[in-house]
Formats: C-alpha cells, sequence, structure tokens
C-alpha cells in the first residue's frame, strides 16, 4: 500500500494492466540499452508490451533504488510536482527541513528543479512515474519537456506512457538525452517467444512458435495468453482457439485507452493488412484518417512498414476482423468492396480480386476477372482467381466468353485440363460474332494449352498449336511471355533442343523484364525437365534451383509446374543412384498430377509414363528381381511414343530394362527390349549401344566394336546424355578383357568426367566387374575425377558381383583381421596412412561393409581370407 504523507502519496509500483505478464524472460538485450541509457527513458507501447515488468526487471539489478510514483492517486490532483515530492518523502530521500521549504505549490519547472537539485545535494535519484498518461495533458506539457531533458543532474527521470504523443520530448531527443523504447523494442523476438513456450507450453513445434509469433507480432501479453491457452488443451492448437482471452484483454486493456475516431478507423481498415493515409481515408470517410493512424502509430498498434507504409498489429487487426464478422458482416463486405476500389484505382489487381471476392459482389468480382484474371494468373496466382470465381453463378460465368476462358486459364494452371476444356467449350458456345483482339488471343492461349493437355483439340494435321504469332504481336506481356513457353516445349518435345533453350531464354528475359517470378520460374522449371528427361542431371539441378530462387517465398517444390519440378527430382535421384529418394519424389509427382492422372494423352500421360518408370527403376535398386523387370515391362508397353517427350522416355525405358535384365541374367528379355528399341529408336545411339551389349558378352569384341561405332563417330545420336557414359564403360570392359589395359584406363576416365559433368552415376550401378576393379584398383589415383570415383565405389549395390582385389589391397586385407591400427599397417607396408585409408574404403566397398568387423566377416564368408 502507498505510504501517506503530505504530499498525497506514495512510492510503490502500481497495479497495472500488466499484471499478465508475472513469467516474462529475462532480455539482456533490452537491459543493456537501459544501463547505456545517456539520460532519461522514455518507453512508449500499449499495456501489455511489458513496460513496468522491465523497469522492475532493470531497477532490481542495479542503480540507486527506484522510486515509483503513481500519479493516479486521488490527493494528489494529478499534478505531477506533489507527486515527485510525496514519492522522495516515502522513500525518505529528503530531510524533513528540506521536505518543509518545498511546498508542493511550485509552479515554475525551472525554479522547482533548481531547488530539487540543491536539496539533494548530488544524491541520485531515479524517479520512475509508471503511466504518464494519468496526468492531464497541461500538467504534462509543463513538466515532462524539461525532467526528460535533465543534464548533470542527480534526478534520472524514467516515464512509461501508451501513447508517444503523450508528451513533447522532442528538446530531450535532439539533444541525445533520452532514450526511447518502443513497441517494436519491446515485442518478442522469436527467440524470446520460443523460451518463453519452453516454459508455458513445452514441446510446441517450431511451426506452431512461427504461427504465433506472426500471429500476436510479438505482442508480450497476447504471447503469454496464447501460450497459456495452448497449454490447457490437448493437440497444441492454434492461436485463434485462444482467441477468447485474447478479446477480453483486448477489450479490457487496450480499447479503452482509444478514442472513438481511433475504434472507427481501425475497424474500417482491418480488411487490409497494411494502409496509407489515402486508403484510410478511403475506407473511414475521415478526411483526418492520416493523423488519427500516425496517433495510432504513437500509441504503437501500427507500425511503419510495407508497401502501403503502415501495418495494423496482427493481432489487433484480427480482432477487428473477428468483432466485424460477429457483429456486422454488411459492413465487412461493403469495407472489402471499398478496399477492391482502391486497390483498383492504384493498380494492384492481387489485391483487388481479393477484396472483391470477399466482399461476395458478384458483379464487382465478375469486372475485376475480366478486368485483372488473365494477369492474376500469369502472376501464380490461380488459386485465387479460382477461389473468385465461386462468387459466380454458373449461368453468369458461362455467359460470358472472356470469364469462360479466365476460369478455363485458371484451371489448366491447376492442372485440371477436364474442367478447362468444359470452360474452353462454353466460350466457344457464345463467341461474339466481332470479338476483340484481345479476347481472341486470350482463346489462342487457351487452345495452345489445351493441346499440350487434351491434343485432340487439335485441327487435322496439327500436333501443336501455333503460338508464333502470339508470341510476336500481342500486346499482352503475360500472354506473349506464356506463348514463348509454348512454343519452346513444342521444340522439345519434338527435339530440337537447341530451338527449344532459345525460345525459352526469349521468354526468360521479357519475364525477367516485366518483373513476372513466377513465369520466370515457369520457364526454368520446363527447362530442367527437358534437361532432365535428356539426361543432363546436373544442368537440370541448376535450373530447378533457380526456379525455387526466382520465387523466394515457395521451397521449390511450390515452384511453378511442381509436378514437372517434383519430377526433375526423381530423375536426378535416381541417376544418382538415391532410390528412397527417387521414390518418394515420384509418389509426390503422382500426388500432385489432379486430373491429369486420368488423361489418357498430353502431358499428363508423359508424367504418369515416367512415373511408372521410375517406380519399376527403383523396385529394382531395392532389390525387387523379376517383378521389377515386369513393372519395367509394363511401362515400356505402355508407353504411347506420341505423347511429348515420348522418345527420351522411351530411351530411358529401354536402357534400364536392358540393364536390369541382364543384372538378374535374362538374356531373353534383354533380346526383347533391343527388339522394341529397333521399332521406336531407330538409328539412335541407344539402339546401338544395346545391340553392341550382346556380342560383348560373349565376348565376340570386333562386333561389338563395329556395332557401337556409329555411336562414336555421330552417325547415330543418343537421346539421352548418359548414353555416353554407357558406351564408354563398355569400351573400358572391352580393353580390359582384350589385355589393352593404358585404353581401359582411357575409357573409364572419360566415363567418369562426362558422369560428374552430368551428375549421373547410374551406368556405374551394373558395370561388369573387370570395370568395377578397375576403377577400385585406381582409387586415389583419378585425378580430377577422383571424387566421382569415391562416389561411385561407395553407391555400387552390395548385390554386385564380387569384384578382385589388387596385390596391395589384398595385402591390407589380410591385416585388417589383427589388433594393429591402420598407422601401424602403414608402417608396416611402409606406406602412408592416407594411402591404407583409401586403401581401405575400396575394400569396404567392395565387400559392401560399413565397418572394419563387417569387412573381415565379409571377407572370410567369401573365402577371400583365408
Amino acid at each position: 500500500m502507498d505510504s501517506v504523507n503530505r504530499y498525497g502519496g506514495g512510492g510503490a509500483p502500481r497495479e497495472s494492466p500488466e499484471a499478465p505478464l508475472p513469467v516474462l524472460v529475462e532480455r539482456p538485450r533490452l537491459t543493456a540499452r537501459l544501463d547505456g541509457a545517456p539520460g532519461s527513458v522514455l518507453l512508449t507501447a500499449p499495456a501489455g508490451f511489458g513496460k513496468t515488468t522491465l523497469v522492475q526487471q532493470w531497477t532490481n539489478a542495479s542503480g540507486p533504488v527506484p522510486i515509483w510514483l503513481n500519479g493516479s492517486n486521488p490527493r494528489q490532483r494529478g499534478a505531477v510536482w506533489p507527486t515527485l515530492l510525496a514519492g522522495l518523502e516515502a522513500a525518505s530521500v529528503l530531510s524533513a527541513e528540506v521536505l518543509h521549504r518545498l511546498s508542493g505549490t511550485e509552479d515554475a519547472p525551472g525554479p522547482a528543479f533548481s531547488m530539487l537539485q540543491a536539496a539533494l545535494n548530488a544524491t541520485p535519484v531515479r524517479l520512475i512515474f509508471d503511466d504518464i498518461d494519468v496526468f492531464s495533458a497541461a500538467e504534462r506539457n509543463r513538466w515532462f519537456p524539461g525532467l526528460l531533458n535533465q543534464s548533470a543532474s542527480p534526478v534520472h527521470i524514467i516515464a512509461t506512457t501508451r501513447d508517444r504523443s503523450a508528451v513533447d520530448a522532442g528538446q530531450a531527443r535532439l539533444s541525445s538525452r533520452l532514450l526511447d523504447i518502443t513497441a517494436c523494442d519491446l515485442a518478442f523476438t522469436p527467440v524470446e517467444t520460443a523460451e518463453l513456450a519452453a516454459r508455458l507450453a513445452p514441446g510446441l513445434g517450431t511451426r506452431s512458435l512461427n504461427r504465433i509469433q506472426r500471429h500476436n507480432g510479438g505482442w508480450p501479453a497476447c504471447t503469454v495468453l496464447t501460450l497459456r491457452s495452448l497449454h490447457s488443451l490437448t493437440g497444441m492448437p492454434s492461436p485463434p482457439e485462444g482467441m477468447q482471452a485474447l478479446t477480453e484483454y483486448l477489450d479490457r486493456d487496450v480499447l479503452p485507452t482509444l478514442s472513438a475516431a481511433e475504434v472507427h478507423l481501425l475497424t474500417s481498415i482491418c480488411v487490409c493488412p497494411e494502409a496509407d493515409g489515402a486508403q484510410a481515408a478511403a475506407l473511414s470517410g475521415r478526411a483526418d484518417a492520416g493523423t488519427i493512424l500516425a496517433r495510432l502509430t504513437d500509441r504503437g498498434l501500427v507500425e511503419p512498414s510495407g508497401t502501403y507504409g503502415n501495418r495494423i498489429l496482427p493481432i489487433v487487426r484480427e480482432y477487428f476482423l473477428a468483432t466485424l464478422a460477429r457483429t456486422d458482416p454488411a459492413t465487412l463486405r461493403h469495407l472489402h468492396g471499398l478496399a477492391a476500389d482502391w486497390h483498383g484505382a492504384v493498380g494492384d489487381p492481387a489485391a483487388t480480386l481479393r477484396h472483391a471476392a470477399a466482399s461476395r459482389d458478384a458483379g464487382l468480382v465478375a469486372s475485376t476477372l475480366a478486368k485483372h484474371g488473365v494477369t492474376q494468373v500469369s502472376s501464380g496466382q490461380a488459386g485465387a482467381v479460382l477461389r473468385a470465381l465461386t462468387q459466380l453463378p454458373e449461368t453468369s460465368l458461362v455467359a460470358s466468353p472472356r470469364l469462360s476462358l479466365v476460369a478455363a486459364l485458371a484451371h489448366l494452371e491447376a492442372l485440371e485440363p477436364v474442367t478447362a476444356a468444359r470452360y474452353a467449350a462454353a466460350a466457344e458456345r457464345t463467341w461474339p460474332a466481332a470479338p476483340e483482339r484481345e479476347l481472341r488471343e486470350l482463346r489462342a492461349l487457351v487452345d495452345a494449352e489445351l493441346m499440350w493437355f487434351v491434343p485432340e483439340r487439335a485441327a487435322s494435321g496439327r500436333r501443336w498449336a501455333d503460338t508464333a504469332g502470339l508470341s510476336r504481336l500481342s500486346a499482352e506481356p503475360c500472354i506473349r511471355i506464356e506463348a514463348k513457353i509454348l512454343t519452346s516445349a513444342a521444340e522439345a518435345a519434338a527435339g530440337d533442343f537447341a530451338a527449344a533453350d532459345n525460345a525459352a531464354a526469349d521468354a526468360f528475359a521479357e519475364a525477367a523484364d516485366t518483373g513476372n517470378t513466377y513465369l520466370a520460374g515457369k520457364i526454368l522449371v520446363e527447362q530442367a525437365f527437358s534437361a532432365a528427361l535428356q539426361g543432363r542431371m546436373r544442368d537440370a539441378a541448376r535450373l530447378l534451383a533457380r526456379a525455387g530462387n526466382s520465387t523466394p517465398d515457395r521451397p521449390w517444390q511450390d515452384v511453378p509446374n511442381r509436378s514437372a519440378a517434383h519430377l526433375v527430382q526423381a530423375i536426378r535421384s535416381l541417376l544418382r543412384l538415391e532410390p528412397a529418394p527417387a521414390r518418394d519424389l515420384s509418389a509426390a509427382t503422382r500426388a500432385n498430377l489432379g486430373q491429369l492422372e486420368s488423361t489418357s494423352s498430353g502431358i499428363g500421360a508423359t508424367l504418369r509414363s515416367a512415373t511408372a518408370i521410375l517406380d519399376a527403376c527403383v523396385l529394382h535398386d531395392l532389390g525387387g528381381g523379376y517383378r521389377a523387370l515386369n513393372d519395367l515391362r509394363r511401362a515400356r508397353n505402355q508407353l504411347n511414343p506420341d505423347i511429348p517427350f515420348g522418345k527420351p522416355l522411351s530411351a530411358l525405358a529401354v536402357v534400364t530394362e536392358h540393364a536390369a535384365a541382364l543384372a538378374v541374367g535374362n538374356t531373353m528379355r534383354a533380346k526383347e527390349v533391343v527388339g522394341w528399341a529397333h521399332e521406336r529408336l531407330p538409328g539412335t545411339g541407344e539402339l546401338c549401344l544395346l545391340r553392341a551389349t550382346g556380342p560383348a558378352g560373349i565376348s565376340r569384341f570386333d562386333a561389338a566394336a563395329q556395332r557401337i561405332q556409329p555411336l562414336r563417330d555421330g552417325t547415330a545420336v543418343p537421346v539421352l546424355a548418359w548414353t555416353g557414359i554407357e558406351a564408354s564403360i563398355l569400351e573400358c570392359s572391352i580393353a580390359v578383357r582384350t589385355g589393352r589395359r593404358p585404353l581401359a584406363v582411357e575409357h573409364l576416365v572419360h566415363a567418369l568426367h562426362q558422369a560428374d559433368e552430368l551428375d549421373v552415376l547410374r551406368p556405374f550401378a551394373t558395370a561388369p566387374a573387370e570395370v568395377a576393379g578397375l576403377l577400385a584398383e585406381r582409387a586415389g589415383s583419378c585425378g580430377a575425377e577422383e571424387e566421382t570415383a569415391e562416389r561411385v565405389l561407395a553407391l555400387r549395390p552390395a548385390t554386385a558381383r564380387p569384384v578382385p582385389f589388387s596385390p596391395r589391397q589384398q595385402e591390407i586385407l589380410s591385416l585388417l583381421p589383427s589388433h594393429l591400427s591402420l598407422g601401424q599397417i602403414a608402417s608396416e607396408l611402409q606406406l602412408s596412412v592416407n594411402t591404407v585409408k583409401t586403401h581401405v574404403r575400396v575394400i569396404y566397398s567392395k565387400l559392401g561393409a560399413t565397418s572394419r568387423h563387417d569387412a573381415v566377416t565379409a571377407a572370410y564368408q567369401r573365402g577371400q581370407l583365408p
């Protein structure tokens, strides 16, 4: 209880609205700033930001004993000077004689301060005015500018307020005698929120913590209440489930401090995460909206940020949104309509569409989609367009050719070609006699995209739509870029990869010039997909990484054409001998196919065929044996050569199935695959390779060399870039078996170089034993390809046929059962420790072991140790 004296009050901390914060974390980042304060301190933030708590933590830890001044005591009549003297008297800082000279009626700040300084006689005093808002404006303006600007005074002033405009501290700031601590400073950092959660809601995951941080904006009281609500409920619900306690807190401690004009403005602008003065005026109808917005910024409820200059604290915005939705939904919809009009006028189509949809005004939604729908789809907002379309009656939607085409375009972007085709047909039924140029171009774009999904729509004799005119002549940048993307895809599907790259580069340049990161990412994913099907995996990975970087707010799995992106990663994992990730990524591809799962042609069939081949290969790599071989045959036989990228998929199917057949000793299946390749891949490097493998296997080396020669001299062009690795491995095998060791080493080095360049290791998985043996013997001496050689040896399946050890490796193996360390073995054999370690790694690889014990056991089992 406050002590009572002749000035009317004492000096204990008051019961503040910040009472819900008994477990705040220690915050040395703030107390350190207070320790270094140049003079006075002013803490400005709404209730619940821990102003009082922070000052208590700081003053209890260091400095003079704090004197808390409670200006709300009625005996002091809301006067600053009597409040200050009452605190000094209660703390027994001044003698009775001095207090007798200070009557408490002094009204001139300058003389009063001089008297006080003289009375204190250099005794340091820390005076804490907790909540100066309780003083009248006249009292604040009379006393605090001078108090906060004290210099070389024993009086150290700390003041807290909820309103930055409550006191004129300009002079103190200009003279650098004031430390300002605001709501931004007092807000919990993510680390502090996590520290508090460890006490109040143990076990809360990072994702939930991030959601709480965003939801409450670091507001300490709201964070505490949210965490308490989570702790009291099971299942760790999302923050809104604790909204009742937060609402009660805001109702009790925050809203009463706001004026009617401030409440009205916050209610009006809550439909927008950000607002500037002009926007606030349009939504609230108040000419002084900018002034009120500035006052709310001073109060800490709005912070400078973002495109439109001011960001409402998320918890405050959610409070007003929830209140409107509960008590006046019609006004909420009206405000969204006003926001749509305003954003439309300033040229923000994404926000315009978002607010139009929220307004539930069908006319506004229709006009917004007609104007901005195409650009929004091409900016990555197909989901928002589809949600807005649900606001329109189906009858009015299909009655408008433009809206029907916008719907078709959005559904195509969402991989829903069946629905898109229905809307495209509706546009044809209502097509005007004299359509505008923009409408004709939109129809041409939709038709061109549909042909990729539903080729049956193409006119007789055409496989792909002619997009050249669109890419050159359209006045709409997004239509031009989309047309160039389609042109690039068509060239790649036809096998003209140089022309495809040129068209893609042109499209990417224009997307970059117009700032369309979504289309830039879409182009890069398409190029990565094409590179992956060619087997250029290092290029594919680089392009996919660039696609992810072009859309930094999304991980790579969510970049445009995410099914294709998943497939690129799956193929990359397969060719890097990583079957488990390849399996998971193939499953992710299928999960994202949507309506493409049911299409029998077009790009949907391409993706399905690719995943079928991938799954069968993965099953083989994981030991699936004849079941995997049968799955490979099924995928090959179901492959339609006329689908986009049918030729690369056919090449992938035959090369992988042929190798799998030989791996399990099924030569009849291998011959069947060669016969199929004769029909589907005549004149290709892959066919040459398969035809040469058979004779090589039965030591008909001249025939094998003759059959592979067209691949080497360029007469037969390979479809897959990594077919060259297979050819080099085959030639290495022939050279080893015919005693031409230098030539074998040359072919091996070439194969390793190609493998490193393409980031493809798969051909080495089924390399003949003599090639694997040569690679193992040369471990440590492969030069620039050493890292690739080590990866190959480490990844080569343990089920591969045993390979012989070199004399040196056999010598080291014979010493592994002993208790000698590797250093001692090196000394015994007069080798360096690093050389011994390299040989040991190769020995482990050959034996399929991961430890010394396992290697010795395997060697005994195979008879490679006596």
